[in-house]
């Protein structure tokens, strides 16, 4: 039984939902998430609940239990807009562009992003509306659609002609939908509008100056144009580190086409293009709604790393000395890595290449687990080995009538030495063993200790990494799907909110921005002390009706996902409730067989 519309900002199911939580009652909490509004958005709320708490949870077990119940609530979220999507494809993408009323006016998706909610995210349902959003007005049903777009993409900067003939669709209008029961409509009624609205698509005309406009604001496209343009940026930065990075030309020495430049040309546009990264890395960093989190991402880490990287080079890269020519060089060739890396992040993309990141990611920790285990082994066999096959060198005996040990210990200690060690044992871990000289007592020591650590590392330790990579790749591999969706969600909201134009360009697009802000600004303060009376009632009025109209909306729609969820939700209790019976039945049965068991040695056993 649902409250009426005047009880939703107070609804008790909603409360209670959330003291069931706060209190780890789970079924409490499951059933009444099944007497809620917004049905689709309150099991995200559970998933929130229970993945803080688990953040917050310093026993194990405590805090595996509660990352499970995330994740069931995860999967009710995804069932229920996936069931919705089934029984009417418009009205369930509409309830994610919708705010949950009776969670504060809160977005499904800016819910399910915050929480990382990968089952909700990767939704059928989710996915078709991120198909919308990735390709915008252009018409993404066509064949080869994606090789069109980047065609146009590639060569729109010379031809802006080619974009007008991709195929587009007028832009969706928001739908207002009867509040009539689909039983209630006729068969006939239905296929009426049906093929009324396929002939109005047909009938629909886009102008080039829409086309172009639709162009620029898909998502798609701006991925296109900041791939070409990274890789050209990445051609550039090659170049200059290859051939043209000197020293400044405080000297008037021939170093570029134009004398008076103290820097190349090329550099110049290079650090055009860096600084506009800075600038658009500074952007996103402003306007990311948790820092914390912004931070913690991978692909933004190694931005913040690649940035400081070059603010090092830059700065010592004025300095006309040598050694810190040397470290300008140097610097700029480790953020020459980073850049490289950082195109890896364009594989998310593509379906088939998406998981691989994780894979390779997963297995990098792997790899770290490894590193810890044999450097243990490396330094204590290095160093033994090392010191028992230089104590030859470093120590003389002298059989004589005054029987005498030399050594010189003052020129021992370098850091050469250090070098040496590693330099010894690092390559057994490879299997390029070296043969041992000597067949002194210290030598052969060294020969046995080198067949143990080879035997160790090279044959133990690399098999465990390689079965631990098997098993992270597997277990990668059984969710690929489930990733890849995840994946591109996050890809379609991060272009989503980017430039239309890629770095060096932005600048134009943030000066643009700016005064289009002051203008704004200036506009609405002069309309702000105006006193027309009449305007100001008319505004009035028509905003309340469309409030009155939007609740109105909304309060039909929760309705319907409400009838919705009902039958999920029924289903889901009474097989739940039924599955915990026969687990029950089952342990009952296993403790009977345990039973009898005993009985049965003892009777075995037991005196003849």
């Amino acid at each position: 039984m649902k409250f009426s519309n005047c009880m939703l900002g107070k609804g008790a199911p909603q409360e209670l939902f959330f003291w069931a939580l706060f209190l780890n009652r789970l079924e409490l909490a499951t059933y009444l998430c099944s007497k809620t509004w917004n049905s689709s958005v309150a099991p995200l709320f559970g998933a929130l609940i229970y993945r803080h708490a688990a953040s917050l949870e310093l026993d194990i077990d405590i805090k595996q239990q509660y990352e499970e119940n995330a994740e069931q609530f995860d999967i009710h979220a995804m069932s229920i807009i996936d069931q919705c999507f089934d029984n009417d494809e418009n009205f369930a993408i509409d309830l994610l562009k919708q705010p949950a009323v009776a969670f504060n006016e809160i977005y499904p998706l800016q819910l399910a992003r915050k929480v990382n909610c990968k089952s909700f995210l990767a939704s059928k349902c989710v996915q078709k509306y991120l198909d919308h959003q990735w390709f915008g007005c252009i018409n993404y049903k066509r064949t080869a659609i994606n090789f069109r777009v980047f065609l146009c993409s590639l060569f729109f900067p010379l031809f802006p002609i080619f974009c007008i003939f991709l195929p587009y669709t007028q832009e969706r209008k928001k739908m207002i939908r009867s509040t009539q029961s689909q039983s209630k409509v006729s068969q006939w009624t239905k296929m009426y509008h049906f093929i009324e609205s396929v002939q109005q698509e047909e009938k629909n005309y886009v102008s080039w100056c829409d086309k172009i406009k639709y162009f620029y604001e898909a998502p798609i496209v701006r991925f296109y144009y900041y791939m070409i343009f990274y890789i050209l940026f990445l051609g550039l930065f090659s170049f200059v580190l290859l051939v043209d990075y000197f020293p400044l030309n405080i000297y008037n020495e021939h170093q570029s086409s134009i004398q008076i430049l103290s820097i190349s040309i090329t550099e110049i546009i290079l650090h055009i293009c860096f600084w506009s990264f800075i600038i658009e890395e500074m952007r996103q960093f402003l306007f990311a709604d948790s820092k914390r989190e912004y931070i913690s991402g991978i692909w933004h880490m190694i931005d913040m790393i690649g940035a400081i990287l070059y603010l090092i080079s830059f700065i010592t890269r004025f300095i006309v000395l040598e050694p810190l020519f040397v470290v300008s060089k140097i610097f700029l060739c480790l953020d020459l890595i980073l850049w490289y890396v950082r195109t890896l992040e364009l594989f998310a993309a593509f379906e088939k290449l998406g998981p691989k990141l994780i894979m390779i990611f997963n297995t990098m920790k792997d790899l770290l687990f490894f590193v810890c285990f044999i450097l243990i082994f490396f330094l204590g066999y290095s160093i033994s080995s090392w010191s028992l096959i230089t104590t030859d060198n470093q120590v003389s005996w002298n059989y004589n009538s005054n029987g005498s040990v030399t050594g010189d210990r003052s020129s021992l200690w370098s850091w050469q030495l250090l070098h040496d060690v590693t330099n010894f044992g690092v390559w057994k871990i490879f299997g390029q063993v070296d043969p041992i000289d000597g067949t002194n007592a210290y030598s052969i020591v060294a020969f046995i200790l080198t067949i143990l650590f080879v035997a160790i590392s090279n044959v133990l330790l690399l098999n465990v990494l390689v079965a631990l990579f098997n098993i992270t790749i597997e277990n990668v591999q059984m969710q690929s799907h489930r990733i890849w969706r995840y994946q591109r969600f996050l890809l379609v909201y991060e272009y989503n909110n980017k430039p239309l134009l890629p770095p060096p360009f932005n600048t134009i697009y943030y000066l643009y921005s700016i005064i289009r802000y002051i203008i704004e600004k200036i506009q609405y303060y002069h309309q702000k002390y105006r006193h027309v009376a009449c305007e100001i009632s008319k505004d009035s009025i028509d905003s309340s009706e469309r409030e009155v109209r939007e609740e109105f909306k909304i309060s039909n729609a929760m309705q319907h996902e409400s009838a919705i969820a009902d039958d999920y939700w029924s289903y889901m209790l009474k097989h739940g409730k039924k599955d915990s019976v026969e687990a029950a039945i089952q342990n009952i049965e296993r403790k009977l067989h345990d039973l009898q068991e005993q009985m049965h040695d003892m009777m075995n056993h037991g005196p003849s």
